[in-house]
């Protein structure tokens, strides 16, 4: 029990603080549909994209490099100095490289260019203190500053938006003060200048740190180009008015990316934990079935309920969002998926085949939207997610097929895909007797499908972590 209390026990201080955070942002969405206009959402959202790309790119993911040396070295406080120093050194640099392409940058182009910047700046230096935070164990402090930023980006919405009226305006310095506030609390908690010695900055000690984070680089690029690239499509083709309609769609969707954010990193340390880890390899495929079973059960019933929950939540110049929302949420599902079978290469140390199936699906992702974009609009991007998934999971459950037992239980998989098109027609259907009558329907076929679910989890789990307690003593 005292794996599983542990494992547990992190889970929930890891969740909590970003829970509190994507739940805020999303609950914020319908608020936004009535203050903001469709090309300020558009803007908005192309903000939040476009800066994890660049932050991605201009840090190298020394954040990345910075919490695998802390955790290599946390006996040696010395060491730790070093690596720290290190890592805040290119950090810096980083802030100097942006701002000077902000000097250059034109204001006709990049409203609130200024906040823009301040906010991609903070939000670099926020990203590092996070990792900084776990790499010295301070598990509930990391979890904590996650609710020091959601707390401060609510009540400033409430503020600017609410009170002051600043709409696009007060999003973005929304974002920018939340960040503030959660570095100048890890600044104090760290008690940084205890850490930071430019003495310590050592060029072998950077190549190193580089050396291992630089090529995270190329996987956080293949990642943006699945989730984010698509946006400047929709913006450069279609204008920032329909990306504003697509945003409000992917934030619906982004509930069940929130759960597999929170599964797949506790799965992944339950496998990583393991002493011999390919002894749970015959719990992988009942894991595997049992997971997607949860995910496509989320995903027909949040595409039931679509239409009505945004009819009721939105303003009525987004309502157009729902349309796209079966695909996207087809798309988070089988991202999910790949996540999955993505947490066995990280078992193996075979990282370079996450990259490469990555890119691979996300050279598909952008073909099928720029292809399709002109005929099929909004739906030319939310096909090419799907697409581009699907095939990396074809590639990733085909190379698992045979080494790790994995078969697909194909009665519950047409099953489900049957449900989920009987609750297409019915959700598009012109008839609202019809819709209502497809939504129980679907409820009721849930239910049915998943009605033996729980306990068959719980065996799995049992079995898993008896494995793990003979595994390590």
């Amino acid at each position: 029990m005292r794996i599983q209390n542990r494992l547990i026990k992190d889970t929930t201080l890891y969740a909590v603080g970003p829970m509190l955070n994507k739940c805020i942002a999303l609950l914020l969405v319908p608020y936004y549909s009535y203050v903001l206009a469709k090309d300020e959402f558009g803007y908005y959202d192309l903000v939040l994209t476009g800066s994890q790309l660049i932050i991605a790119i201009v840090t190298l993911k020394i954040s990345d490099g910075l919490y695998r040396w802390l955790t290599m070295e946390r006996p040696d406080k010395q060491k730790q100095i070093r690596a720290i120093s290190c890592s805040f050194l290119i950090i810096s640099g980083g802030i100097l490289l942006i701002l000077l392409i902000n000097a250059f940058v034109p204001h006709a182009a990049f409203p609130f260019k200024n906040l823009v910047c301040g906010y991609v700046i903070s939000g670099m230096a926020l990203a590092h203190f996070y990792q900084l935070l776990r790499g010295l164990g301070m598990i509930k402090s990391y979890s904590f500053l996650s609710v020091i930023t959601g707390g401060s980006f609510l009540l400033l919405n409430i503020i600017f938006l609410g009170v002051m009226h600043l709409q696009l305006q007060g999003v973005i310095l929304a974002l920018l003060l939340s960040n503030v506030a959660g570095v100048i609390y890890a600044v104090f908690r760290v008690r940084l200048p205890e850490y930071l010695r430019l003495r310590e900055v050592n060029l072998n000690t950077i190549k190193e740190m580089v050396r291992y984070s630089a090529p995270l680089v190329y996987n956080a690029v293949s990642w943006w180009l699945m989730g984010g690239f698509d946006r400047y499509i929709i913006a450069i083709f279609l204008g920032l008015a329909a990306n504003g309609i697509y945003a409000v769609s992917v934030k619906y969707c982004s509930v069940i990316i929130l759960v597999n954010s929170f599964f797949i990193p506790a799965w992944q340390d339950l496998l990583l934990k393991n002493v011999a880890a390919f002894q749970v390899k015959t719990h992988v495929a009942k894991m595997f079935n049992h997971y997607g079973c949860i995910l496509f059960s989320a995903v027909i019933l949040l595409s039931a309920f679509s239409r009505l929950l945004l009819g009721l939540l939105i303003d009525v110049r987004y309502i157009d969002s729902w349309k796209y929302i079966p695909l996207l949420l087809s798309g988070a599902g089988l991202l999910s998926m790949t996540s999955f079978l993505g947490t066995l290469f990280v078992l193996e140390k075979k990282t370079v085949h996450i990259f490469k199936t990555s890119l691979a699906g996300s050279i598909l992702n952008v073909l099928v939207t720029l292809l399709l974009i002109r005929p099929l609009g909004l739906y030319a991007p939310a096909l090419g997610i799907v697409s581009g998934f699907l095939v990396i999971l074809l590639i990733r459950y085909g190379y698992y097929k045979k080494k790790m037992e994995l078969k697909i239980n194909d009665r519950r998989l047409w099953f489900l895909l049957g449900t989920f098109i009987f609750t297409l027609f019915g959700l598009y259907a012109s008839s609202l007797l019809f819709y209502y009558s497809s939504l129980l329907i679907s409820v009721i076929a849930i239910l049915i499908i998943n009605r033996n679910l729980g306990k068959e989890l719980a065996i799995v789990f049992r079995s898993i972590f008896s494995r793990l307690r003979k595994a390590t003593g």
